[in-house]
């Protein structure tokens, strides 16, 4: 974490996302962690997936409630009044 926004680091201490998405509040910690390669992040109040590499995988959205962390390859996605799994 650096000024109020959250990245990430490797194993070496290198980072390899940058700290440029919004800190995570309540239940959640203050960050998420890497889970199958990808990472659920807030950036501008929005919820998205990223990889490790920074490239986005869900595309960041004001519609979207929450995302689960991915198992087997999916995430359910909470929108207003609805559910659904992504890839």
């Amino acid at each position: 974490m650096r000024n109020s926004r959250v990245g990430y680091l490797n194993m070496q201490g290198r980072e390899v996302v940058p700290a440029m998405y919004d800190m995570l509040k309540g239940n959640q910690g203050w960050a998420r962690p890497v889970s199958e390669g990808r990472i659920v992040v807030k950036k501008d109040g929005n919820y998205g997936v990223i990889n490790t590499s920074n490239s986005t995988v869900v595309s960041f959205s004001a519609s979207i409630d929450e995302i689960d962390d991915y198992r087997n390859g999916r995430a359910r996605v909470r929108k207003k009044q609805c559910d659904k799994l992504v890839r």
